[in-house]
């Protein structure tokens, strides 16, 4: 039986997402996002943004599966 593709997947294997560059890209704005925040006295956002950070860590870079081969 197939495994059942969730839209998480579905984000992940998006075309737009494959290369290298958009991840980091996405993942140095969260941390700049987080730092900016953090200097400006406001740690709610500062938190929020680095939730965002880990979370992006955590999807593109250490879950990450890339694109699979076809058949």
């Amino acid at each position: 039986m197939a495994k059942r593709q969730t839209a998480a997947d579905r984000d992940r294997s998006h075309p737009w997402m494959q290369p290298l560059w958009v991840r980091v890209t996405i993942l140095v704005i969260c941390i700049a996002w987080c730092i900016v925040e953090f200097a400006g006295g406001s740690p709610f956002w500062g938190v929020l943004a680095g939730g965002a950070a880990g979370y992006a860590l955590w999807t593109f870079f250490l879950s990450w599966e890339g694109e699979k081969p076809k058949d």
